[in-house]
């Protein structure tokens, strides 16, 4: 697939499952043996926990439907991908070729993969994300590099495609799930922000600490967080709310 018909596949995709297609087509032209997108939000704040999202090709090279990482290896990969920026290969070749591509040890892709080896585009973008692109090998380690030599400078510029137009699904979901946050919701979680307990804000806005605590639970449900200081940083990041000095 060219390069411009790949950007103008990847404009039209709906949503997770279209792009998902579009790369899975892309590995499968090239002869690679799949592919694996890890996004990760690094937070800001400590208390505010990551967000993670894989999205990982569907291929009959591998032994289940869809490959699904080992959560060894997505850290491997993913704190790499967060220290450097240039693209790297990982996995366990020979030691002479090992030496001379600096691959760092890698634990197991996944239980039963086809692959033992991948190269990895990592992406950093200006709202604290960072993301890797893996491109796993179907075939022997030295077929794998000249395969991956042969496109570098195209399959970089795919995966910053991909990474951006995951961006904007995501960004879609955040809005959608926020949307139905209602205004008493908002209002409870600003009081919150402002370091408010429950009978504070229950004073406040006129009710019993008991209908406040109604409002922060259907928050925290909408929000996906499983505390009201956890709500408070979400909803303060998606720039619904606003955090004082006092919370």
């Amino acid at each position: 697939m060219h390069l411009e018909q790949f950007i103008t596949r990847i404009q039209q995709s709906d949503g997770v499952e279209g792009l998902r297609g579009v790369m899975g087509q892309v590995t499968t032209e090239m002869g690679l043996g799949g592919f694996i997108y890890i996004n990760r939000r690094i937070p800001k704040l400590l208390m505010c926990a990551s967000e993670q999202t894989i999205i990982a090709s569907a291929s009959a090279k591998w032994t289940a439907p869809r490959i699904e990482p080992d959560p060894r290896w997505v850290e491997h990969v993913i704190v790499r991908a967060a220290a450097d920026e240039l693209p790297f290969f990982w996995g366990a070749p020979q030691p002479a070729a090992a030496a001379a591509l600096e691959l760092a040890p890698a634990p197991p892709l996944s239980a039963g993969a086809v692959a033992s080896h991948g190269w990895t585009v990592p992406i950093h973008d200006a709202v604290g994300r960072v993301a890797a692109l893996s491109f796993t090998g179907a075939q022997d380690f030295t077929a794998f590099c000249h395969e991956i030599e042969a496109h570098r400078a195209t399959l970089h510029v795919m995966a910053i495609y991909f990474h951006a137009y995951v961006r904007r699904v995501l960004a879609t979901q955040d809005r959608t799930s926020t949307a139905h946050l209602t205004p008493r919701e908002l209002q409870c979680l600003g009081w919150a922000a402002q370091g408010k307990s429950r009978t504070d804000i229950g004073q406040i806005m006129g009710v019993s600490p008991r209908t406040i605590k109604f409002h922060l639970e259907n928050a925290q449900r909408k929000l996906n967080v499983a505390h009201t200081t956890q709500a408070v940083l979400r909803a303060a990041l998606l720039g619904l709310i606003t955090i004082t000095e006092e919370f």
